[in-house]
């Protein structure tokens, strides 16, 4: 009779039953590897959002223009 039941709930009666399962396994007594990993994802994605670094690239260049003309003045002096 459960089985029956459980067919006959509409999508949304079963999608929030499939959340509040969700939610139950992150804040309830059990699933202690669910409750770590999402507080270890919390707190990685919390760390890289706030810390800043700075990203240098050291190496050498030339700046160089492509064509190079000739500017001759008509008298010297």
């Amino acid at each position: 009779m459960a089985l029956k039941r459980d067919q006959e709930r509409s999508i949304l009666a079963k999608l929030g039953g499939s959340i509040g399962n969700g939610l139950g396994a992150v804040f309830g007594l059990r699933y202690l590897r669910t409750k770590l990993a999402v507080i270890l994802l919390t707190a990685l994605l919390t760390a890289s959002s706030l810390l800043q670094a700075d990203f240098r690239i050291t190496a050498d260049a030339v700046l160089e223009g492509e064509v190079q003309r000739v500017v001759a003045a008509p008298i010297s002096g």
